[in-house]
């Protein structure tokens, strides 16, 4: 997920010296899950999203995450720039060797071929990700509610059932709690309609236990009739269609209301929480409609896009400040109305607005209506492969690996809104599946061995003591299975 703080670490390391070409390399996925734990985008997700970046003039994907000699030379480079801190790393060195590297940039700083830049504070992958998973359960609901199976939430329908029964007692709770309160604000002598109140409250509450026992009948019937099959599988996105956006077809507009050599002024606005190539493709789209475009796009408040999306992991300023570096758009707009006004397209001197279906959008409102008459409007295609409920889904499918990882970067247990039951909960599953993938790991090793013998050996502590082996490591034991093979005897060894 590309943020503000990477783009401004790319902008840093375009402004270093005069003349500067900037290029980016983009790791493979399973080289980044190696190396990263787990992605959100794919390797032709970012490198797409990094096309769409003013200070970015040229992206290498994928590239190897250790830069190496060779690799430096080959693509005639003279600096490589990062953040100053340490990076380890485990090298493959041969077939069967690795070695442990403390910083893989250090033979670069060595030479004086590194160049630093300086981190975001407060603005990382991770802090994207721990808002989602802090307001975990409301999303889960909101997707529910919204036709999404519990199935492709990645979670068991009883979890997900149990989710929208909690919710739904908080609402009727929300809702008891302030008609008690407007209760109690009455100017009127306790005599005058209190009863009728009182009366009103019970009855509404009421009316929730009801609705509560009701929902709770049908959770028990749902719990045996639909049986959950867990997915161990990711899928970052269903298509990925990255067509050139100069094929996309474009609208036939009046001509009458441009001319080919004036400059057009063209507005679009929307949320762009966690901005994406979904969002720049669609500002390329419309940059490159006309000869002359200025692109200006308007940022919502936070206030409206709760009441729109009903979500926000970034506040205003951070939203704003991230397209100041997409290479398509010429002005920002922050804050912008969420309703069009003919006062505010002549402010600005606007020829065209855009839209492309977003239900936040009043495109029956009178105004959008006389637009679109005269041809002002803009129809623009979303890409189908992404957009921000898509990436969201992601991390919320994956939401123990994120709690993991989270945890596994020192943010603390109360911050992710987790009990101490679900930490060591995560921890247990964790070393089950460590020791799982090394039990994996050494039975494949054994299967390419040529002798009589199938030997698998799996440690288990330290001890200072030595056993039949042959040679094995001080200080470790080995338990041994021993298969024989037909024909061959079966060997008395201690175990």
């Amino acid at each position: 997920m590309l943020h503000l703080g990477q783009m401004r670490h790319l902008e840093q390391a375009k402004k270093m010296f005069k003349n500067v070409y900037l290029i980016a390399g983009v790791t493979e996925d399973d080289e980044t899950i190696r190396y990263k734990s787990h992605i959100v985008n794919s390797m032709v997700e970012r490198a797409e999203m990094l096309r769409h970046i003013k200070w970015v003039d040229e992206v290498i994907a994928p590239c190897p995450w250790i830069i190496t000699p060779e690799f430096f030379h080959k693509n005639k480079l003279d600096f490589v720039a990062h953040d100053d801190i340490p990076y380890s790393a485990v090298q493959k060195v041969s077939e069967n060797k690795t070695k442990h590297c403390e910083d893989i940039y250090k033979w670069l700083k060595d030479e004086g071929k590194f160049k630093a830049t300086y981190r975001t504070e407060g603005i990382s992958t991770t802090e994207c990700i721990i808002k989602i998973l802090q307001n975990y359960e409301d999303f889960i609901d909101k997707f529910l509610k919204n036709g999404l199976k519990p199935s492709e939430l990645n979670i068991p329908i009883t979890t997900g059932k149990s989710i929208l029964l909690k919710k739904t007692i908080l609402t009727l709770l929300d809702k008891l709690s302030t008609q008690l309160t407007q209760l109690t604000l009455t100017n009127e002598p306790l005599g005058a309609g209190f009863n009728d109140r009182i009366d009103l409250v019970i009855s509404n509450l009421f009316k929730g236990v009801a609705i509560w026992l009701n929902k709770h009948s049908i959770i028990l019937e749902d719990f045996k009739e639909i049986p959950y099959v867990p997915s161990h599988e990711t899928v970052y996105s269903k298509s990925v269609s990255l067509e050139p956006v100069e094929s996309i077809p474009k609208p036939n507009l009046p001509s009458a209301n441009y001319k080919e050599d004036e400059e057009v002024v063209v507005y679009t606005y929307g949320v762009f929480d966690l901005l994406h190539y979904g969002h720049a493709r669609h500002f390329e789209y419309v940059k490159k409609m006309f000869t002359r475009v200025k692109l200006i796009v308007g940022v919502l408040t936070d206030e409206d896009t709760v009441t729109c999306k009903g979500r926000l992991i970034q506040p205003l300023h951070i939203r704003a400040a991230t397209l100041e570096h997409i290479k398509w758009v010429d002005e920002i707009l922050s804050p912008c109305p969420l309703e069009l006004t003919q006062e505010f397209l002549n402010k600005h001197r606007i020829d065209y607005v855009c839209y492309n279906d977003d239900p936040m959008i009043n495109t029956e409102s009178p105004l959008w209506c006389s637009l679109n008459k005269l041809g002002r409007v803009i129809y623009v295609p979303k890409t189908v492969s992404m957009c921000t409920t898509s990436l969201m889904l992601n991390i919320l499918k994956n939401y123990d690996i994120y709690l993991k990882r989270s945890l596994d970067r020192g943010v603390c247990r109360r911050e992710l809104k987790l009990g101490y039951a679900k930490e060591r909960s995560l921890m247990v599953k964790s070393s089950i599946k460590n020791f799982q993938k090394k039990l994996n790991d050494e039975i494949t090793q054994l299967t390419l061995m040529d002798k009589h013998i199938v030997s698998m050996i799996f440690r288990y502590g330290a001890c200072s003591s030595s056993s039949n082996t042959t040679n094995p490591p001080k200080g470790v034991f080995y338990s041994y299975i021993v298969i024989p093979l037909k024909g061959v005897p079966f060997p008395r060894r201690g175990f």
